[in-house]
């Protein structure tokens, strides 16, 4: 009686478990009708990294020309699943996908998609030896290197989440030159977060998804100051992030950033040939 009813109950159970509750990365890709490809780069210190891509939208034909790229990190203890995990219309890497954008993720080493190794398994002490030093080091320089060969583009969009977006702004701190692989809009001696582009289809997911309007407020604090409740008007989110952010320089950014690591008003630093020393003082 027992075994029966534990028999009917696992039944009852797998009938109302999601479909994608059990299946991959790629399965989930492959599940909502979108193209997908799966890619395998060597770090320099032997580590083989999984990346999955998603080319072009699920409604439509493979491109004929390049488009613009986006690379996406997910954070501690993730993987590139994060970026899909919800429906289409919710989910980023899809959204961009759909947007006109060939969508890479990234997976950094020992999570499920990177246990891989040239002269290691993942049962050897050795090969759990790496923190995010080893991340930033390696990680992202190979799979950002990698794609930029594949899809024979100069720059990629970055986001980053969490140990994500840690890893980019270490690599950059130690690399300055490593900002010449991503867009000049986000990182680089351009614009810093203008209006239009990636950013207007990354605030129209966010705030457009669940609880967004609290993440969305989050960002016009951090930008205009903290909530008044006389003053702060939550009906109206989607119209002020319509407007901000609305862009500065990065070398901007950067001179706050270095106000905020040595807490006094001092000049931007430079290095001497001119470029911005990016966090490295």
């Amino acid at each position: 009686m027992i075994l029966l009813l534990f028999l009917l109950f696992s039944g009852t159970f797998a009938q109302l478990m999601d479909p994608e509750v059990n299946v991959t990365a790629p399965e989930i890709i492959q599940y909502w009708g979108y193209p997908l490809e799966e890619h395998f780069v060597t770090t320099e210190d032997a580590y083989i990294l999984g990346l999955h891509r998603i080319p072009y939208g699920r409604n439509e034909a493979a491109p004929t020309t390049n488009r613009p790229v986006v690379f996406m990190q997910h954070g501690l203890e993730s993987d590139s699943s994060n970026w899909i995990a919800n429906p289409p219309e919710e989910s980023a890497g899809f959204v961009f996908a759909d947007a006109g954008f060939d969508v890479w993720l990234g997976n950094m080493r020992g999570n499920t998609y990177s246990k891989n190794h040239t002269t290691l398994t993942a049962s050897d002490e050795q090969f759990w030896e790496f923190s995010w030093d080893e991340l930033q080091m390696y990680d992202l320089p190979a799979m950002i290197d990698y794609v930029l060969k594949i899809t024979n583009q100069n720059s990629v969009y970055y986001i980053g989440h969490s140990q994500g977006t840690l890893t980019m702004f270490s690599r950059l701190s130690l690399d300055p030159n490593f900002g010449s692989k991503l867009f000049q809009e986000i990182f680089g001696e351009g614009e810093f977060l203008g209006q239009g582009g990636a950013f207007d289809l990354i605030a129209q997911w966010i705030c457009d998804s669940i609880d967004g309007d609290k993440v969305c407020d989050s960002v016009i604090f951090l930008i205009s100051g903290p909530e008044t409740t006389d003053q702060f008007n939550a009906t109206r989110t989607e119209v002020y992030i319509a407007n901000d952010p609305a862009g500065t320089s990065t070398q901007n950014m950067i001179h706050w950033m270095q106000m905020a690591k040595n807490p006094t008003v001092l000049q931007l630093h430079l290095r001497c040939n001119g470029h911005v020393s990016l966090l490295a003082e």
